[in-house]
């Protein structure tokens, strides 16, 4: 795991990485990234991830970013179709 305190992090290439997502993060789920309590993220298939693709996480307060971002690699994609939630009564 790499965090940036300041600059561009696209200047920062991963080994083995092909395609490199950027993503807005909240400093709550920021800091659970960085402590290691949040390893993965159920989605749906809006954007085209495959196997060692890079993502850089960038902390997101308000309207702007901070200095901080994480860059991480995609290891595994579940093969699981997210399906819309269904509430009872309804």
């Amino acid at each position: 795991m790499k965090v940036y305190l300041q600059g561009n992090p696209k200047k920062y290439p991963q080994p083995n990485v092909t395609t490199t997502h950027s993503f807005k993060i909240l400093p709550k789920n920021f800091q659970a990234v960085l402590g290691g309590s949040e390893t993965f993220k159920i989605r749906k298939k809006d954007w085209n991830f495959k196997v060692d693709d890079g993502l850089v996480l960038r902390e997101w307060i308000g309207k702007e970013y901070t200095c901080y971002a994480i860059s991480k690699r995609i290891s595994y994609i579940v093969p699981y179709e997210q399906k819309p939630v269904f509430c009872e009564g309804d």
